[in-house]
């Protein structure tokens, strides 16, 4: 424990304190530092860090300056929606009270915009444009709040997207982990507790206490919430627990109609399970990602979840490419020293005076966690960390640092389930699909792959998220010295064609079709323009981790950039075709419908003044 006291050994109250512990947290280290005052006599002012990272200096009963470093190395946000819902979704039609009370408001709210837009078209003030640029977040989406968690510090944050504040900050358990618990609510999961924090405002909601666990599975929503299973390993499976318990039986029902599964990373292995109890699981299989002692897990990676537009992709002769979609997937990224025997290695890749041994590796590995099999696995030659991987719907894209070449290299794997020719489907022909999918039963997707590189070194890479999935999908690549780049995903497809002068007229033919799709001709670098930094002249320090959700318009993701610095931006990957621009002359556009309508009028009265006097001739 602590205590804070004077001078004279007198004990100073929490209320008292200068520096509150329930906020800042208790200190970790002091330093004291005594002077001479001008008047005569000694001072003394104290240099604090706190467990939460605040560092201040007291002097005496004051504060003389306090700075919150907490958000440095903040990470694993959780987007929620700022403005609360006003219809419940349990229901998807609303009621006739709520359709009313809707209406009614729309109203008001018509009304009363109304007679703003007039006053800001003419005279628009700091506080109009300040109100407007409120409304316009809160109505496209744009205010959603991202809740961030430091482990090492214990503090979790509420910061507001639109504005980059800080809208709410609670002390958490040191090593917690932070994930979402439904619409409005987050949940702080510690070795012996498990929190709801309401995301809204930072309040605590419940609290569960819990023994140690080795992972945290969600396993059914009830009533908004989200149940969880605790899991417990063992050599022959694992052991779960319902939490809370209130929620076991609506859960044993979910689970016999439908089983969960989920997957454990321990000791280079990838342990698959099965659950369709409340008290068991069964391991399905594991799969070795790190064989040796020195091979080394570097990154993993799940789907986005994002929207699905389409589930083919229609080709340049009409044809339609199916793809690969698997919310089961997960890629694991391994990095090896190599050095072992290779006697049967390709004479290129043979590391330099060593005829027999293999270079350094990485290892991509794409994992179906419920059948526990290998879809995909590359290995790249004199690859190594940093390494970082995104998968967005069928595209994966993993980024590393090639030794050898001495630059940093973007792989693409585009996952197909097959190919529907240009007249394999029609209302007389039905190609035979199932409307179910088994990943028990499914054959291995068919992968097509093309490496790129790059002229600056990558730190990471994510993807931009929309709405509904429509909008072209953008790769987020984190580079150095910490800026952020988007990058057309055409433009890291495996498919993009290659022109060689001595190809026959059905290779031209066939790559005259790619290129109709959009598709430019391959070429190994990939040229980055200014016009792509979503981060423009800023520097992110220490930038380590890209994060993306969607707004209510479909053309704009929101962007998170976590390091220690924090970048928070809009990002429009086929522009903003469906937002008007903040500096659009509203005043103009009024001026010219009027000056039509009063042109229609005067040309209408004309028209029937010579009409009658035609009728007099």
């Amino acid at each position: 424990g602590y205590a804070v006291r004077e001078l004279d050994g007198a004990l100073i109250s929490e209320d008292k304190a200068p520096l509150s512990s329930a906020i800042h947290g208790p200190p970790a280290r002091c330093t004291p530092q005594l002077f001479e005052l001008k008047k005569g006599g000694a001072g003394a002012r104290v240099f604090v860090v706190t467990r939460a990272h605040t560092l201040a200096s007291l002097q005496g009963d004051n504060v003389a300056w306090s700075r919150d470093e907490a958000l440095a190395n903040a990470q694993d946000p959780v987007f929620v929606d700022a403005a609360p819902k006003k219809i419940s979704r349990k229901s998807k039609i609303p009621t006739f009270s709520q359709r009313l009370t809707l209406q009614l408001e729309a109203c008001l709210g018509f009304a009363d915009g109304l007679i703003d837009s007039v006053k800001d078209v003419f005279q628009p003030s700091q506080a109009s444009k300040a109100l407007k640029k409120k409304r316009n977040a809160v109505r496209y989406g744009f205010d959603k709040i991202a809740v961030v968690v430091n482990n090492e510090a214990g503090r979790v944050f509420g910061l507001e997207m639109d504005t980059g504040d800080v809208r709410w900050s609670a002390l958490v358990p040191v090593g917690s982990k932070l994930t979402q618990s439904s619409e409005d609510e987050v949940l702080i999961v510690s070795k012996t507790s498990l929190t709801y924090i309401n995301a809204l405002d930072g309040s605590t909601t419940g609290t569960d206490h819990i023994a140690p666990l080795d992972a945290l599975v969600p396993a059914a929503t009830l009533k908004g919430r989200v149940a969880f299973l605790g899991v417990n390993l063992r050599d022959d499976g694992a052991s779960v627990k319902v939490l809370p318990e209130s929620a076991e039986p609506q859960v044993a029902k979910s689970l016999q109609e439908t089983p969960t599964h989920f997957h454990v990373i321990r000791d280079g292995v990838v342990r698959c399970f099965r659950v369709s109890s409340t008290t068991e699981a069964v391991e399905v299989g594991a799969v070795v990602v790190a064989p040796l002692e020195s091979d080394e897990i570097v990154s993993v990676a799940h789907p986005d979840g994002a929207p699905v537009s389409t589930a083919a992709h229609v080709l340049g002769d009409d044809a339609l490419l199916l793809k690969y979609l698997n919310p089961h997937l997960l890629i694991v990224l391994t990095t090896s020293k190599g050095g072992e025997s290779a006697p049967l290695l390709d004479v290129s890749l043979r590391a330099e005076g060593e005829d027999q041994v293999a270079p350094p590796s990485l290892t991509v590995t794409l994992i179906d966690v419920v059948a526990a099999s290998v879809a995909h696995r590359v290995v790249v030659p004199h690859g190594s960390a940093p390494a970082s991987a995104t998968l967005s719907e069928n595209f994966v894209a993993y980024t590393y640092w090639n030794a050898k070449a001495k630059r940093s290299e973007v792989g693409a794997i585009s996952l197909h389930e097959g190919l529907i020719e240009r007249f394999g489907l029609s209302p007389f022909k039905v190609p035979e699909q199932s409307s179910t999918r088994s990943s028990l039963t499914a054959p291995p997707p068919v992968a097509l792959q093309r490496t790129f590189a790059l002229a600056k070194p990558v730190l990471t890479i994510s993807s931009t998220r929309t709405q509904r999935g429509v909008a072209s999908k953008h790769v987020l690549l984190g580079m150095e010295p910490g800026q952020l780049a988007a990058l057309d995903r055409r433009a890291l497809d495996p498919r993009r064609p290659v022109l060689e002068d001595d190809a026959t007229k059905a290779q031209r033919k066939k790559a005259e079709r790619e290129l109709q799709e959009g598709l430019s001709p391959y070429r190994p670098f990939v040229p980055l323009v200014p016009r792509q930094m979503v981060s423009h002249t800023r520097t992110i320090v220490g930038l380590k981790n890209i994060y993306a959700t969607d707004s209510k318009l479909e053309s704009t993701s929101l962007v998170l950039a976590c390091g220690v610095d924090l970048f928070g931006a809009r990002h429009t990957p086929s522009g903003a075709f469906d937002l008007i621009a903040d500096d659009f002359n509203y005043a103009l556009l009024v001026l010219l419908l009027g000056a039509m309508s009063m042109g229609m009028i005067m040309l209408r009265r004309a028209a029937a003044a010579k009409n009658l006097s035609l009728m007099w001739i």
